[in-house]
């Protein structure tokens, strides 16, 4: 049953490859490369796939574009002279070598596992390509029927094309209508087999005789003996080298479209089987499958998911059956070859047009419900292309029409994430509550932007047109983009934002970039952006607000750039007599650059208060790296949450500088509960404000995200 439909499709794409008027007559050539595909791409694809059940062979959209390919060899050549058997010659040298170029393309995406670069590809494109192809099959199928060019009307037709049509059309109506009815696998087979029979059945109760039959067309002719299948010694075959290498964007085409297919087809045997299929595994199966009929004299195919599931039908349960189908097609290949002459051309002609109108009902009328109006316009548009003018310049044009398409939807996405004042969002060092007051209240000085995506000629100029927008004159101090978010920028993004800086330094506005990747950085080092344009460069956002608050702090107070960080703890909330309290039972610790105070699952033993220095609040990310949640400077107290809490430290303290620290060790925190309820409820108090403070300036920022 397998080997049967194998060969019954095989016959129907042998017919396409060769349907151009002047190879028409030497069609047995294309059955007989069509069956050696079949049968190669059954035996190699069967021991090699994932699915033990899986079956390859010929399929309409690579047989299409082939027939495509052969005929505009056959129309170069034959307007320039050549002899059939140089024709012929070159079209099969081409079907070789487009086999071998492109299994080793696919070999080598499933060695280097790259089969998913396949994803890039437009869908509109991919559904034009698809409904070009089925349109084009159903040309050819009523071309085998009617033995008129595409284009050439044939009315009124004749008794035998109204015969052939007949035939024709009631072998796709029950390949379309029965399948959706009787929910069996084994259902297409049987009508193939089934209509067949019907013929032979009603020719001897017409008087008809197999020669008449052939004769008014409704079986195929036979070469005569001096027009011998390729390898005859009658027909020499010669190969134009030059005309078949002007047909390499059609490899290029081909190799997309067995790519896809093959993908396409994997994915749904995988989850019509049930299976786990490796993916990169069968891509190497079918390179190899096509290197190798290549070598034979075959041309493309690949997996198919259609007749892998009639394969599973029929009965089959592991690889070996495949493998026996392949051998009984090669039987039929090299043993009974004039088989494929006996087999009714209005059947071919119907499965073929079943296979069309197939394609056409899914890329044109069910996608419409699927695609927005200007993809299915699209999809429309690239589909007449390809059957008009070729599938080179319908895959290109479709190609540029989305790239266009895709620039202008792109352009017009957010390109800033966020955008924040100071106010809303402040570096995570901890500060003084009368610093971080200060701060909140020159808040608007500074405006954050965290842009995100590609930026790009068509995103960088709206975004530098917004910062101006935002922009007080005389008011704002500093303009930040953060760059964690964005994948990439193009040498005009960089332009603009270089025109950004310049305008910037002119109104003294200084402009900080923060968290850049070095790819994304170079562009601008090599344009010469720095501080000499205004433009500072910090590794993240939260090391730039710091850098930006320091220089307002000075400026506002009249401390130098590290002023804040005085000799003594600033805490102001606290009454002088439970400074003495804290201070009689602190112990002090002396930390050098880099020195541990505590690591994250450490048990907690007390809080500590800093005197002097700068201490970094550190996580360590799933990747290892490190991540900083806080800065603490003088007057901050850390800590706190493992003291109330009783459990163990969930982040590391680490000395940036030289720090000075003060212990509030546990006894010491529960000795000043025992020697005055009052001081311990001032200790409380103070604790939940400060609590509160950095809750608010929490809350503030994630008010500012939503």
């Amino acid at each position: 049953m397998t080997a049967f439909v194998m060969l019954s499709f095989a016959a129907s794409y042998g017919v396409i490859a060769f349907g151009d008027p002047i190879l028409q007559p030497h069609v047995g050539i294309g059955f007989r490369t069509a069956m050696i595909t079949t049968w190669v791409l059954l035996l190699v694809n069967s021991a090699a796939s994932s699915f033990p059940i899986s079956l390859a062979g010929p399929d309409a959209n690579s047989s299409v574009l082939l027939g495509l390919m052969a005929a505009s060899i056959a129309q170069v050549l034959a307007g320039g002279g050549a002899d059939i058997g140089t024709i012929i010659g070159t079209v099969l040298c081409a079907f070789a070598s487009v086999s071998l170029l492109i299994g080793l393309t696919v070999f080598l995406l499933g060695m280097f596992r790259q089969g998913r670069i396949m994803g890039f590809v437009p869908y509109p494109v991919i559904g034009g390509l698809l409904s070009g192809t089925g349109l084009l099959v159903f040309l050819a199928a009523v071309r085998i029927v009617t033995g008129q060019p595409a284009g050439e009307s044939f009315y009124p037709p004749s008794t035998d094309q109204m015969l052939l049509l007949g035939i024709m059309l009631a072998t796709a109506f029950l390949m379309q209508t029965l399948p959706r009815k009787i929910k069996h696998p084994l259902v297409i087979p049987g009508i193939i087999i089934g209509v067949i029979a019907v013929f032979y059945a009603a020719l001897p109760a017409m008087n008809v005789d197999l020669e008449t039959a052939r004769l008014h067309g409704f079986l195929l002719k036979p070469p005569a003996a001096n027009e011998a299948e390729a390898g005859n010694a009658a027909l020499t075959l010669a190969v134009d080298f030059a005309v078949m290498l002007d047909q390499w964007p059609s490899f290029l085409v081909m190799a997309v479209i067995v790519i896809l297919s093959t993908m396409i087809n994997m994915a749904g045997l995988d989850l019509s089987a049930n299976g786990e299929g490796n993916y990169d595994r069968d891509l190497k199966g079918i390179g190899a499958a096509l290197m190798l009929s290549g070598l034979l004299g075959g041309f493309l195919g690949h997996t198919s998911v259609n007749r892998s599931l009639v394969h599973k039908a029929a009965g089959a349960t592991s690889r070996w059956s495949g493998i026996w189908a392949a051998g009984l097609c090669v039987l039929a290949t090299y043993f009974f070859p004039n088989l494929v002459f006996y087999f009714p051309k209005p059947v071919l002609a119907g499965i073929l047009l079943s296979i069309g109108v197939g394609l056409l009902k899914e890329w044109v009328l069910v996608s419409r419900a699927k695609l927005p109006l200007a993809e299915w316009l699209l999809v429309i548009l690239v589909g007449l292309i390809i059957v008009t003018k070729g599938p080179i310049y319908g895959v290109g044009l479709g190609i540029l029409i989305t790239s266009i398409l895709f620039v202008y939807n792109y352009s017009h996405i957010d390109f800033v994430r966020h955008q924040f004042t100071l106010g809303e969002r402040m570096s995570s060092t901890d500060r003084p509550v009368r610093q971080l007051a200060a701060l909140r209240s020159m808040g608007t000085r500074v405006l954050i932007f965290e842009l995100q995506g590609y930026l790009f000629f068509g995103t960088s100029t709206a975004v530098v047109t917004m910062a101006r927008s935002k922009i007080q004159k005389g008011k704002t101090r500093f303009v930040v983009f953060d760059f964690r978010m964005v994948q990439g920028i193009d040498a005009s993004a960089v332009n603009s934002f270089v025109k950004l800086a310049r305008i910037f330094l002119r109104d003294g506005v200084k402009m900080v970039c923060t968290d850049l990747r070095p790819d994304i950085l170079l562009p601008f080092r090599q344009a010469g952006v720095g501080e000499k344009m205004g433009v500072y460069f910090k590794g993240d956002l939260d090391h730039g607000l710091e850098w930006i608050e320091e220089r307002l702090l000075a400026d506002e107070t009249g401390f130098p750039d590290e002023g804040y960080r005085e000799e003594s703890a600033d805490l102001p909330q606290m009454s002088p007599r439970l400074l003495e309290a804290i201070g009689q039972r602190c112990e002090t610790l002396e930390l050098k650059p880099g020195q541990i105070l505590f690591r994250a699952g450490d048990a907690s033993d007390g809080m500590y208060f800093v005197e002097q220095g700068t201490l970094s609040v550190v996580i360590s990310l799933s990747q290892g790296q490190p991540r900083r949640l806080r800065t603490l400077g003088p007057g901050s107290l850390i800590g706190e949450m493992s003291l109330y809490t009783k459990q163990p430290r969930s982040a590391d303290a680490v000395a940036v500088t030289a720090c000075r620290v003060r212990r509030l060790s546990v006894e010491g925190f529960e000795a000043i509960g025992h020697a005055s309820h009052e001081l311990s409820n001032e200790l409380h108090v103070f604790i939940v404000k400060l609590l509160a403070f950095r809750l608010g300036a929490a809350n503030a920022q994630i008010a500012a995200l939503a």
